[in-house]
Formats: structure tokens, C-alpha cells, sequence
């Protein structure tokens, strides 16, 4: 087995998770389950099963828009404390509007996700 993994899923068991006896789709390492979700700490993804094809693709989404915004965030904060000591601040501050912008798209898709099977009726 991969010694790497190993460590991680350790780390992991120490942390509270558990071992199951669920295989990773990917790669067909053990899953861990910690808060009821499943982990591969081969792939370092978390795993989603679901009843229907619908149920998967809106938590799919979730999951990928949530991690979305985590990278947002984090992005803009590095610019902000670059801004701080940067004299090319303008150059930085486009770049900042423009994560900004990405950010506010995500949220919104976050907040109003769109519907998947049904057609938009336009006016």
C-alpha cells in the first residue's frame, strides 16, 4: 500500500475518523468517515454517495462552489496584505476587483444554484 496515504489516513484515525469498509472509486483505497463524510486520504478528496444521479450532481456542486470560495478568499487576502506594502497597488487592485467579482458569482450560484432537468422560461 501507499506509505504516504498510510500516514495520512493515520493522522486521520487520530483525528476522530473512522475506517470503513467503503472503497475510493478512484484509486480503491479505504474510505475514513468523520461527521458522516467520507474521505480518501490517497486522492485527499472527499467522497459523495447518493440515492440519484440528480442528488449527486447538487452536491457535487456544492462541494466544488464551497471549495471555490475558499480558494476566492484566501487569493484575496493574499492581495489585500500585498496591497498593504506593494507600491504598484493598482496593478493589484484590478486583480483584487476581478476576484472580487468571481467571488460574488460563486456566492450567488451558492445562494440561487440552478435547477437541474427544468428548461428557464424567459419572459
Amino acid at each position: 500500500m501507499d506509505e504516504e496515504a498510510l500516514k495520512k489516513a493515520a493522522n486521520h484515525l487520530r483525528g476522530g475518523a473512522k475506517l470503513t469498509s467503503k472503497t475510493c472509486p478512484l484509486c480503491g483505497f479505504l474510505l475514513l468517515e468523520k461527521d458522516s463524510k467520507y474521505y480518501c486520504s490517497r486522492c485527499e478528496r472527499e467522497m459523495i454517495f447518493t440515492e440519484t444521479r440528480e442528488e449527486y450532481v447538487r452536491l457535487s456542486s456544492e462541494l466544488v462552489l464551497s471549495q471555490l470560495k475558499e480558494l476566492l478568499i484566501r487569493r484575496i487576502d493574499f492581495l489585500r496584505r500585498e496591497i498593504e506594502v506593494s507600491s504598484e497597488s493598482l496593478s493589484l487592485l484590478k486583480e483584487l476587483d476581478q476576484y472580487l467579482s468571481i467571488l460574488g458569482k460563486v456566492e450567488g450560484l451558492m445562494r440561487y444554484p440552478p435547477q437541474l432537468g427544468k428548461k428557464a422560461v424567459s419572459p
